[in-house]
């Protein structure tokens, strides 16, 4: 099974890499007086909401696999129940008959 990116810890660290830079933008903006754009805000948000909404996907997928996983090593195993099946104890006369030997009270 091929292992997965952690998506978050990247969408993290693009996040924080997404603020340095807005920071570094608005400190020159504000230095030459120049008005900050609303797409410069928006995109950082815009960021986090995705990394939040993946974070809620994979939580929920996890599960699932998590059940789906459980459900499958229940039906590997079709003996294996929490109950004791019952079980009828043979006749004498049936027992001595299958291994052959005559009975001794008789």
């Amino acid at each position: 099974m091929a292992r997965r990116p952690n998506i978050q810890k990247e969408a993290t660290a693009l996040l924080g890499e997404t603020l340095k830079a807005t920071r570094s933008k608005l400190r020159e903006f504000e230095a030459e007086g120049i008005p900050i754009d609303a797409a410069t805000i928006s995109a950082s948000v815009s960021l986090l909401k995705l990394v939040e909404a993946y974070a809620a996907a994979t939580r929920d997928e996890k599960a699932n696999d998590l059940a789906q996983l459980r459900q499958e090593l229940e039906a590997s195993r079709p003996g294996n129940t929490s109950r004791p099946v019952p079980q009828a104890t043979p006749a004498r006369a049936d027992l001595l008959a299958e291994y052959g030997l005559s009975d001794p009270e008789t």
